[in-house]
């Protein structure tokens, strides 16, 4: 019924939408854009790499890259990660594929071995420190972004260092956030 809802609207900080439906939260929360620290399996072969250990095929890489603005719209313990091309994020703003694996066609992740928290307003932060610090491994590699279509951690891998995210690298959609909050349960 209506008095179980609770939603504050939009605002204008890091989580800029948050609903309370019974016992379930529903927060959507901004990373605007700009360089960050990520993890990712090496995404080169043995070859690529120089050597003939195979055994570094699962070997971790730090980077430093830029990223677009980031959507993190989580719900109960399901979260959804994507991107916008929008500095200011309002209900409006078009959203895009975050250009990261480990995502599913709806931008769902998979957090694989780690345990999402309840979505909070006290534990929205904690989940993104969850998704940048774990590493982006070869799960759902592709379809991720324009540029390398079977494997987005070799844009990411290629981006380390550099000062600007490559727009054309993101796939599009028509989709809007305002469309990305209703459809989420």
């Amino acid at each position: 019924s209506v008095k179980d809802v609770f939603d504050s609207g939009w605002l204008e900080t890091n989580v800029i939408r948050f609903a309370q439906e019974k016992k379930t939260h529903k927060i959507l929360s901004v990373l605007p854009a700009g360089r960050r620290k990520i993890f990712i399996t090496d995404p080169r072969s043995a070859r690529e790499r120089e050597t003939d250990d195979e055994s570094t095929s699962d070997s971790v890489l730090e980077l430093e890259i830029p990223l677009p603005t980031l959507l993190l719209l989580g719900s109960g313990q399901n979260y959804y990660l994507w991107a916008t091309l929008d500095k200011t994020v309002n209900q409006k703003s078009k959203i895009s594929h975050a250009p990261f694996p480990n995502l599913d066609s709806s931008g769902g992740i998979c957090f694989g071995r780690n345990t999402a928290p309840e979505c909070r307003l006290d534990t929205i932060e904690s989940v993104w420190r969850l998704i940048l610090d774990s590493p982006f491994n070869n799960h759902q590699t592709a379809n991720r972004c324009r540029t390398h279509e079977t494997d987005a951690r070799k844009l990411l891998f290629e981006l380390n260092g550099k000062k600007t995210f490559p727009k054309n690298a993101l796939i599009k959609t028509e989709h809007t956030v305002a469309e990305l909050w209703q459809r989420a349960r």
